[in-house]
């Protein structure tokens, strides 16, 4: 790795570190060990940590795990008569997915990188205990590996530190999360996050993603859906601006759409726009949903978000929404809602003019809502 991907991953290592409030001195910032086993491939692959004492006989070590990065199937065997490194781990915020020897899960929630993988037996930790279990898991001399996926927030999952025992307060939302649905991964976003930066301007107007983004995270949303690819959100703005995708009050979508299909990027993505614009026909929506479809739409005047699933429910035709602004408590939409999904919380720190956090405010970022309450959606079909 090049020396500036190395020092990229250490601040990144260090923030969350400081989101998990555990302390580092400058010295051990710099110290923070990036290993990318030599694949090449750290953001699926690969470990972050720092190590606080390392002997024979004893070792305590932090590490992080970036979220979707997977620590490679490794072994502590006997040597020598030996018997193999005994280790304790313990989640500090977020989900880890830990994949030992034993009977293989029926249906993992997680699928590792490209490589050699055979053991599938799973073991899921989230903070302070695991789930079924007790506040921290030991595993001795078998196969192992380890995967990340944010429950609430981008979170290190760390080992033991020898004793010491931490109280962490109030879990604040990072970036990104992870809400299992059907066991699988739905990635949500937390647009209210001012950590995204990233420019996604019109006209040289100083926006990013944090204040006009959520046609780009719906749309990340829908191409996770349809294909499986955890996109590059940052390059899908970069692209909405190159292609006339940035309108003059946010994402104009008939216009990003036109430039995926026109790129071959849709396709690639795994759906098909058909150039309908902006459509109103509710039985349309639900014949796309039905047949696995997604569409990308409005719930009030001037937000997208994205809708990956429907249901019929006591007579009722509903829709699973996708929500990077969380309005599942909003005056326009809460009433409309029919059920949230545990594990899309977004919990946001309240921050008064001075600077201090004086509380939190909590909601879902994604929910079940009537097909009705869609207007001007996109659809988006599926290809088999």
């Amino acid at each position: 790795m090049k020396r500036s991907e190395i020092r990229k991953a250490q601040m990144r290592a260090a923030a969350y570190f400081e989101r998990a409030h555990i302390a580092l001195t400058p010295k051990e910032i710099q110290s923070i060990e990036v290993a990318d086993f030599g694949l090449n491939d750290l953001e699926h692959t690969g470990l972050e940590l720092i190590t606080y004492v390392n002997t024979d006989r004893v070792c305590a070590k932090e590490m992080v795990l970036f979220p979707g990065q997977t620590c490679p199937q490794h072994r502590h065997p006997t040597v020598n008569g030996r018997p193999g490194k005994e280790e304790t781990f313990r989640c500090r915020m977020g989900t880890v997915y830990v994949y030992v020897s034993g009977p293989a899960a029926a249906a993992p929630a997680t699928q590792p990188p490209k490589g050699v993988y055979d053991v599938f037996h799973e073991i899921i930790l989230t903070p302070g205990r695991p789930r079924g279990g007790g506040g921290q898991r030991i595993f001795n001399s078998q196969h192992r590996r380890k995967r990340y996926f944010p429950g609430s927030g981008h979170s290190p999952h760390s080992g033991n530190r020898g004793g010491r025992k931490m109280k962490l307060p109030v879990e604040f939302t990072g970036l990104e999360g992870r809400c299992l649905y059907q066991g699988k991964p739905v990635r949500f976003f937390n647009q209210s996050h001012k950590g995204w930066t990233h420019p996604y301007e019109y006209q040289n107007n100083g926006s990013n993603l944090h204040s006009a983004g959520c046609g780009i995270f719906s749309l990340a949303v829908v191409i996770q859906r349809m294909c499986g690819l955890e996109a590059d959100v940052n390059a899908l703005a970069d692209f909405s601006c190159s292609c006339g995708g940035r309108g003059d009050d946010g994402t104009d979508r008939p216009a990003l759409l036109a430039g995926l299909t026109k790129a071959g990027l849709a396709e690639k993505y795994g759906f098909r726009y058909d150039g309908d614009g902006l459509v109103n026909d509710h039985e349309q929506l639900w014949q796309t949903l039905s047949a696995g479809g997604c569409a990308m739409c409005n719930l009030r005047v001037g937000h997208i978000v994205a809708v990956i699933d429907c249901r019929l429910q006591d007579g009722e035709r509903q829709m699973l929404v996708v929500d990077s602004a969380h309005e599942s408590d909003a005056p326009k939409v809460r009433e409309k809602v029919r059920q949230v999904l545990p594990g899309s919380e977004i919990l946001n720190p309240s921050i008064n003019q001075a600077g201090l956090t004086v509380g939190a405010s909590a909601s879902y970022a994604m929910y079940w809502m009537p097909v009705s309450a869609a207007i001007d959606f996109n659809l988006l079909h599926k290809i088999s």
